[in-house]
């Protein structure tokens, strides 16, 4: 598999300034896992009109515990009908 050079170079500087740095430590592995995430950091929650019979849940950078569990419970309100005090916060048309 090959190395990212970015993710190698700062994992060599985050080693060098941790808290052991007097003992020379190198990684023997680097992994990166990039996400978007939307322009306001707020997750988009809800249907759209291209697919009325569908629910979406996107964005959630790195809030996706948190924002799984509002999820859950706007998209629950909204299947059965019910209002939802933050679904206008996420909505897709926002």
């Amino acid at each position: 598999m090959r190395q990212n050079t970015l993710m190698v170079c700062i994992e060599s500087r985050l080693l060098r300034n941790s808290l052991f740095s007097r003992i020379n430590l190198e990684g023997s592995y680097t992994w990166a896992g990039p996400f978007g995430e939307t322009k306001d950091g707020l997750d988009y929650i809800g249907q759209t009109p291209e697919f009325s019979h569908a629910y979406f849940v996107l964005g959630y950078g790195g809030t996706g515990i948190t924002f799984s569990v509002i999820a859950a419970k706007i998209i629950t309100d909204l299947y059965l009908g019910r209002p939802n005090p933050d679904a206008d916060i996420v909505r897709f048309d926002r």
